[in-house]
C-alpha cells in the first residue's frame, strides 16, 4: 500500500521543473531514488526525503556542475566533501571565465579587423605605428602556389593552441629582412599565429614591440603580394630606412568569409628603422 504524503513522479517533475525522464535518470545513477515504487503499476512516488536531494541536485546543476561529480558527492556525502566540491567547481569556473574573456577578445579583434579592412585605402603604402603583439611562430620555407599550400604549417601551429583553432586575421606569413633586401619575394620563411598576451602556446613565441612600419593593403592574396613588397621596400628606402624584422602578411578577408574574390583583402606590414650608416675606411 502506498504510504501517505507521497507524490507521483509527474507531480514531482512539475514541482521541480524537470522531466520525468530526468528523474528516472537520477534514479538509475543512484542520485535520487523514489520513496516507493508500486509493484503493480511500477509508478514512482516521492516524498519530503527525496525533495531535499532534488533541491541539492538542482542547486549544483545551477552551478553548472557535471552529473558525474554530483553522483560522486552523493555516494560519499559529508561537509568536507561538499566543501571540496565547491572549491573544485570554483576553480573550473575561473578557468572558464578566463577562456570566455579570451574568446571575447578574439571576437573584438575580428570585428575591428573587418571594420577597419572595409574602410581601408587600397594599394597605398603608408607609415603606421603598430601595437605590440605576441606571435606563435614556425620557421619553415614555404613557396605557396595555392592557399592550400599553407594549410600543413598552419595546422602544425594550431596544435600548440590546444585545439583553439584559427581564423582570418590570426594567421600570417613573413619574409626575413635579409631576403627582402636581396629582392626575393616569392617565398616565405615564417608562418605565425597572433596570440593573446597570456595565451598558452606549446611552441616558439616572439614578442613584437610597438614599432614603426610601412603598411599596404590590397585586394587579393599571396599570389598578388610580390609587387606590393617592391612598393613597400621602395617606400622604406625613400624614408632613409631599412627593414628591421620579418614582414607580417595577413589575409584579412578571403574565401572563408566571402565567395567574391573582389572583396578579398590582404595586409602586409614591414617593420623599418633608420638605415645604419656604412663604415668607411679613412
Amino acid at each position: 500500500m502506498k504510504p501517505d504524503g507521497l507524490l507521483k513522479i509527474g507531480q514531482v517533475a512539475r514541482l521541480f521543473g524537470v522531466s520525468t525522464g530526468t528523474l528516472r535518470h537520477y534514479e538509475r545513477i543512484g542520485i535520487v531514488k523514489p520513496a516507493w515504487v508500486d509493484p503493480a503499476t511500477d509508478y514512482r512516488y516521492y516524498g519530503p526525503g527525496q525533495f531535499e536531494f532534488l533541491n541539492t541536485v538542482r542547486f549544483l546543476r545551477a552551478l553548472d556542475m557535471p552529473l558525474d561529480q554530483i553522483e560522486a558527492f552523493f555516494a560519499n556525502r559529508s561537509v568536507d566533501a561538499a566543501r571540496d566540491l565547491f572549491v573544485s567547481q570554483r576553480a573550473e569556473l575561473e578557468c572558464r571565465r578566463s577562456e570566455l574573456a579570451r574568446m571575447e577578445r578574439r571576437i573584438d579583434r575580428h570585428l575591428a579587423l573587418i571594420d577597419e579592412a572595409q574602410g581601408s585605402a587600397l594599394d597605398v603604402v603608408e607609415a603606421a605605428d603598430t601595437a605590440r603583439m605576441r606571435l606563435g611562430v614556425l620557421k619553415t620555407l614555404v613557396a605557396p602556389k595555392h592557399y592550400l599550400d599553407l594549410e600543413a604549417p598552419i595546422r602544425k601551429l594550431e596544435q600548440g593552441r590546444n585545439g583553439a583553432g584559427t581564423f582570418l586575421g590570426e594567421v600570417g606569413v613573413g619574409i626575413s629582412s635579409a631576403t627582402l633586401e636581396a629582392g626575393r619575394f616569392d617565398r616565405y620563411e615564417v608562418v605565425f599565429l597572433v596570440l593573446d598576451e597570456d595565451e598558452a602556446f606549446a611552441g616558439e613565441t616572439v614578442a613584437i614591440p610597438s614599432q614603426r612600419c610601412a603598411r599596404i593593403r590590397f585586394r587579393g592574396g599571396h599570389a598578388q603580394a610580390q609587387e606590393r613588397y617592391r612598393a613597400l621596400l621602395d617606400f622604406v628606402r625613400a624614408q632613409g630606412c631599412e627593414p628591421s624584422g620579418f614582414s607580417r602578411e595577413i589575409t584579412l578577408i578571403d574565401e572563408g568569409m566571402t565567395p567574391d574574390p573582389a572583396e578579398h583583402l590582404t595586409e602586409i606590414v614591414l617593420p623599418m628603422r633608420e638605415r645604419k650608416a656604412k663604415k668607411t675606411m679613412e
